[in-house]
């Protein structure tokens, strides 16, 4: 889900399946019915012969990963060993919480390196958005890469601080608190031109969103830019 959805062992997995697969995973590995359908299909009038057809191709090529249908139920089930990369992720990024900052290093450069992409990005995830799943693995990516950007300076560890806002970016293209980051590493190894090369991408995106004309980077972004570059 950190990226287009997959499942790497099944690259076959029709869309509508794997669509279905992803839903159920986001709900706790079960859902109703009309939930799945009202997601899936976004809405539209579609008949339950439809999703068990789907759920049938599936399981063919899944198979013990989706239980057989429970009749009279009306709940579609995943199997309970099922886990995700976000799952995972955020397993990860509470692990690093409690333990020590070298640990913690580790931890959060493993979980940053599930990050593909976009979470979600693909046609047919409107639900994942309108669910908020979208918004929290962003929040989550974030988190844990300025986290990660924080112990490895404290390391005076800049490759580290690097690869951590490099990931994060990979699925927040346009993230100002990233971005800010990624000026303070500079400033931080005293790369004036890597700190302007950084500012100037921001300007650069934030100023090209589309429907934002005349957007610019925040306050806390030129303050940045301004106390790394003055001297």
């Amino acid at each position: 889900m950190l990226g287009t959805p997959t499942i790497d062992e099944h690259p076959g997995l029709g869309r509508a399946e794997l669509n279905i697969v992803t839903f159920l995973a986001c709900s706790g590995g079960k859902a109703t019915e009309d939930q799945v359908i009202d997601a899936v299909w976004n809405g539209r009038l579609v008949e339950r012969s439809t999703l068990w057809n789907k759920m049938s191709r599936a399981r063919s090529v899944l198979g013990r990963l989706l239980p057989p249908r429970e009749q009279s139920t009306g709940v579609v089930r995943l199997h309970p060993a099922v886990m995700t990369d976000l799952q995972l992720f955020s397993m990860l990024v509470d692990r690093a919480q409690v333990v020590s900052s070298y640990e913690a290093i580790g931890l959060l450069t493993d979980a940053l390196g599930l990050v593909r992409g976009v979470p979600f990005d693909a046609v047919g995830y409107e639900w994942a958005h309108e669910q908020q799943h979208h918004s929290k693995a962003c929040e989550l990516i974030e988190t844990a890469g300025l986290r990660l950007v924080e112990l490895a300076l404290e390391e005076d560890d800049a490759a580290t601080a690097r690869a951590a806002v490099s990931s994060a970016l990979a699925a927040l293209k346009i993230n100002e608190p990233l971005y800010r980051a990624r000026m303070r590493i500079e400033g931080h190894v005293g790369n004036t031109v890597g700190v302007q090369t950084a500012y100037n991408e921001i300007v650069a995106l934030v100023g090209d969103l589309e429907g934002a004309p005349g957007a610019q980077v925040s306050a806390s972004t030129a303050k940045l830019h301004e106390a790394l570059t003055s001297h």
